[in-house]
């Protein structure tokens, strides 16, 4: 166990909260499965000044305390559909917990570290909170759906934060 960073997407009276490490847990599982979609979900999670970083892109009056996420609608249905489609499906079918079928954390963080690519935007560490119950990750990932769903009725871009 670790720190308790948080990872927070909040928009109007809404808000949803994940343990960093969890969060980071289901970023690397969803590039397992896809990583063409896996990389849409991240960039999805993301703000827009680290989307801009990551992909080289021109920053024009973007700064790093801008909290708006990187907002495209039609790569946010989509990631609500692999949501749907690939990764609750693949997870309930997970006989066991994602922290155990890793080896443990240090395992994973290793693993993870080995196999970065676009999920070097993350900067977690050891030491965060990792929640591998697949259960307890589907009920997570429903909860992003119907977030980002709420983004897309709204037409409006979330915030992202990290604390």
């Amino acid at each position: 166990m670790g720190n308790t960073r948080v990872k927070i997407f909040e928009l109007n009276d809404q808000e949803l909260t994940f343990d960093f490490g969890t969060y980071a847990l289901l970023m690397y599982y969803a590039k397992q499965i896809d990583p063409i979609k896996g990389k849409k979900l991240i960039n999805a999670t993301i703000s827009e000044w680290s989307y801009r970083i990551e992909n080289g892109i021109q920053l024009d009056n973007i700064t790093n305390d801008n909290n708006m996420v990187h907002f495209i609608i039609s790569e946010i249905n989509t990631v609500i559909s692999f949501i749907d489609s690939e990764l609750i499906p693949n997870l309930s079918n997970e006989p066991q917990n994602l922290i155990t079928k890793y080896g443990g954390e240090s395992n994973f963080v290793n693993l993870y570290d080995n196999n970065l690519d676009y999920l070097k935007v993350l900067c977690f560490t050891k030491d965060e909170f990792f929640d591998g119950d697949t259960h307890q990750l589907i009920f997570l990932l429903n909860e992003l759906k119907l977030f980002f769903q709420y983004a897309i009725n709204q037409n409006q871009p979330f915030k992202v934060y990290v604390y």
